[in-house]
């Protein structure tokens, strides 16, 4: 060994040096690994923090651990930040003295004014009426913190927030209807939210409840009558038939028609109409619109042709004045329909034998059988009639005694030429007897001349003469009843 002064000078023999051995300590590192404290308001998101303080002496230089963090929060409340450590290659464990020390995890209650807000909002469907029941259950799920929503099942409503998935449950909405009509569907219940584990998260949120509705819309239904056209014929006109339009009626559903009373004179009308509801069908289930068709009718190319003839009469002279008015008939058929004429009359007066014209005089008017003028379709000829007095001859029959006295009054008769006459009884007398009981008219009948029979009545007890009656002409000379081939035939007797 040398020993050296504080001047460096070489003392060493100065000194016994005696070696003595020593010890070397290195004392392990004492470090405290601290996990980071932190809170945050819940978000439905899991609270981490992987940030670590080294305390105490620290790691030597290039030496140190890695750090696993097994400390997670989600739900409201506080828990240890946890990690786990293993030393780095290099590092021996047998130069430090390691305490771990956890931070504090806290997720605390969303303020009230910071809740998460969802509307859930009973169903709304637009349905038309078909006679079937429709149902609407289910809810939808909105509001400015929802970042999904959805219309799932009522009981298990599926949503997220922030990429957070929620299960609502406990609520319901559902309404059935068959008629028109606006149904609310009202979201009735107590709303429970959880998170994917299952874990009851309701107070972090605020929920709200809204109706929707179910509309069964009224069919909108057209009514139009048919349109129809001819030829005036007389007939009415109808066109019995309807189009149902629009949305229509359900079937089974309908409507019974009662049709006006149509169209039978030229011009146009509505072909007017109106509806009873069966007795199955609801008229709030329906906007029912009338729509009416045209009935048309337009005149006849060809008129009908008619004919109005006036009355004739025919009479036998008798001194007196006859008379004839009017026309044979008023009334015309064409194909089951009736007419009246009107306009017209005619009439003619005479007493003399002869033929006179029944002449008729003024404007034809047609009408029909309601009293539409319907003139315009018709040609109306006209016919005149005749009024005929024919020329009649007297039968003067006396009834006198023996002395030619009158024993009953004279009967006097007319007839024609050739008419036949009889038998014509003559009267009893008391006491007398009568040279014939009847008169008839021989086979060719009447003469073209006047005649007088004269039957005379007698005593039984008196001879008879000759039973054939006298027989003269009243106003012409006996010489020219003479010379008349029947002046002695033109009447028979009978006893």
């Amino acid at each position: 060994p040398l020993v050296r002064d504080k001047n460096g000078n070489d003392v060493t023999d100065q000194f016994t040096v005696k070696a003595l051995p020593g010890t070397l300590t290195i004392k392990p590192r004492t470090v405290t690994l601290i996990s980071e404290s932190v809170q945050q308001v819940y978000n439905g998101q899991p609270l981490t923090s992987e940030n670590i303080t080294v305390a105490g002496d620290g790691f030597a230089e290039d030496e140190g651990v890695e750090y696993n963090f097994t400390g997670s929060r989600t739900l409201i409340g506080a828990s240890d930040n946890t990690f786990t450590y293993t030393f780095n290659e290099g590092t021996d464990a047998g130069d430090y003295q390691i305490r771990v020390q956890y931070g504090t995890l806290t997720v605390i209650t969303r303020p009230a004014d910071a809740l998460y807000e969802l509307t859930l909002t009973g169903l709304s469907d637009t349905v038309l009426y078909d006679g079937s029941e429709h149902s609407l259950s289910g809810m939808h799920i909105s509001g400015a913190d929802a970042a999904d929503g959805g219309s799932d099942n009522a009981q298990d409503l599926t949503f997220a927030v922030n990429g957070i998935t929620y299960v609502l449950t406990g609520l319901e909405s559902t309404v059935s209807a068959v008629n028109a009509g606006t149904y609310t569907t009202n979201v009735t219940g107590t709303a429970f939210v959880y998170d994917m584990d299952g874990n009851d998260v309701t107070d972090q949120f605020l929920i709200y409840t809204r109706s929707g509705a179910l509309t069964v819309e009224k069919r909108n239904v057209i009514l139009t009558s048919a349109s129809a056209s001819e030829t005036y014929t007389g007939r009415v006109l109808t066109g019995e038939t309807i189009e149902v339009s629009g949305d229509g009626f359900v079937q089974g559903e309908g409507a019974e028609y009662q049709f006006g009373n149509g169209r039978s004179i030229v011009g146009v009308s509505e072909n007017t109409f109106r509806y009873t509801l069966t007795p199955e069908t609801s008229a709030d289930n329906y906007n029912i619109e009338t729509r009416f068709g045209t009935l048309t009718v337009t005149n006849r190319d060809a008129k009908y042709l008619v004919t109005a003839a006036a009355r004739s009469a025919q009479y036998l002279y008798d001194g007196k004045e006859h008379t004839v008015d009017g026309l044979i008939s008023n009334n015309v058929t064409i194909d089951d329909v009736t007419y009246i004429i009107e306009g017209l009359s005619a009439d003619a007066k005479a007493v003399d034998a002869g033929e006179y014209e029944v002449v008729l005089t003024g404007v034809p008017k047609v009408l029909d059988e309601n009293g539409n003028d319907v003139t315009d379709q018709f040609a109306v000829e006209v016919i005149n009639g005749s009024l005929t007095i024919r020329d009649t001859y007297s039968l003067t029959i006396r009834f006198v005694d023996e002395d030619g006295e009158d024993v009953a009054d004279p009967e006097i008769y007319r007839f024609e030429e050739g008419e036949s006459f009889g038998p014509v009884s003559v009267p009893e007398i008391d006491g007398l007897v009568p040279d014939f009981d009847e008169i008839i008219s021989p086979s060719e009948g009447m003469p073209s001349t006047d005649l007088d029979i004269v039957v005379v009545y007698r005593n039984p007890d008196s001879t008879p003469l000759d039973t054939e009656p006298e027989s003269e002409p009243e106003s012409e000379p006996e010489s020219e009843l003479a010379s008349e081939e029947n002046t002695t035939t033109e009447v028979e007797t009978k006893a």
